[in-house]
């Protein structure tokens, strides 16, 4: 008869299997002890928090990028206003009207005289 049929958890038909279940045993009172629950406590709750700091963060980011955006959008509508503003201002119908308010004579008598093949206005 094996010596260890009284013991309760042994193989007592394959004693060599003990010595893993011994080893099981030793993990198992590893966590079980105090200072693992205390030390995996900490590290979830430690991860939890870094968890909860890069999400805030990544949200934060978010928010400044949506206001970035609309920001941008505000900038090319004025921009397209001031283009448009800007082509007014110098269309020939603005710069006439405005040609009366500066005192801007018109010039009558213009010749154009070829010089080598280019043109020169002379006002007489």
């Amino acid at each position: 008869m094996c010596k260890f049929w009284n013991k309760k958890g042994c193989n007592h038909h394959f004693p060599e299997l003990n010595h893993r279940q011994k080893a099981i045993m030793s993990v198992k009172g590893f966590f079980v002890s105090k200072s693992a629950c205390f030390l995996i406590g900490s590290l979830i709750i430690a991860t939890g928090f870094a968890y909860l700091v890069q999400t805030n963060g990544t949200a934060a980011k978010g928010y400044q990028m949506k206001d970035m955006q609309n920001k941008i959008a505000s900038l090319q509508e004025d921009n397209k206003k001031m283009n448009l503003e800007y082509v007014q201002l110098q269309s020939m119908s603005n710069v006439l009207a405005q040609a009366n308010t500066l005192n801007l004579v018109p010039s009558d008598n213009m010749e154009i005289i070829n010089v080598n093949n280019s043109a020169v206005a002379f006002n007489n």
